[in-house]
């Protein structure tokens, strides 16, 4: 017979507030750091929570959200996952038109390729060795001979250009990107390309700032 660990307090508190959106947002002035972590993943993973999710960007204690690991999870809730995901960037839209940022807010990193288990690994205390992180989020500069000063917004993301992949979210995020210009950075460390026409590469590489770029990948002929 196997006795089950406890769930925490920090994990009750998450769930209670997660049935309680209202009272959630109301109290995020007031809310533990730690607690964000918890409502955000909950919130994402379970779909569906479009406004808590755009309250809890928009007061973001962190300097950096991971949102592509949490990308990366199995769509349970494909539909409410792609309302979740517009309500994070709708929240970011009132962050960069801002003179002066919420008081809580110290987001300066939004990263959207699949690393990041560090830091959800810290703050939820669950295992996410079956998740394929690719490694830890990083911070820095985007390119050591680049510095962005009045930027404050930095996006990270990875191209992948394969067969079965339209690259439609990456248009989607350059685009956004382009129409934001001087209130973020979009950086592209690292690009992959595999049996796709070149035109069609071409067309996204053109939004892109190339000196950011870091790892290039190709298989095709």
């Amino acid at each position: 017979m196997s006795i089950q660990t406890p769930p925490t307090l920090l994990v009750l508190a998450a769930k209670r507030l997660l049935r309680d959106q209202a009272s959630a947002i109301a109290a995020l002035e007031y809310l533990p750091a730690e607690l964000f972590p918890y409502l955000f993943a909950m919130a994402y993973r379970g779909g569906g929570h479009p406004q808590l999710l755009k309250a809890l960007a928009q007061a973001w204690p962190f300097t950096v959200l991971p949102l592509g690991f949490l990308m990366q999870r199995p769509p349970d809730h494909a539909p409410k996952r792609a309302a979740d995901f517009e309500a994070v960037f709708e929240a970011l839209d009132v962050l960069l038109f801002q003179e002066v940022r919420p008081r809580r807010c110290k987001l300066r990193v939004l990263d959207l390729r699949n690393t990041g288990a560090n830091f959800w690994d810290m703050w939820l205390g669950v295992s996410t060795e079956n998740c394929s992180p690719t490694g830890p989020v990083t911070v820095h500069s985007s390119s050591p001979n680049m510095e962005h000063p009045l930027a404050p917004l930095e996006v990270f993301l990875d191209l992948n250009f394969n067969e079965r992949d339209r690259d439609k979210f990456s248009m989607h995020i350059i685009q956004w990107a382009q129409q934001r210009e001087g209130l973020l950075h979009l950086c592209c460390k690292a690009v992959r390309i595999s049996g796709v026409p070149f035109q069609r590469v071409r067309r996204v590489l053109d939004g892109v700032q190339l000196d950011c770029i870091q790892e290039v990948e190709v298989h095709c002929t």
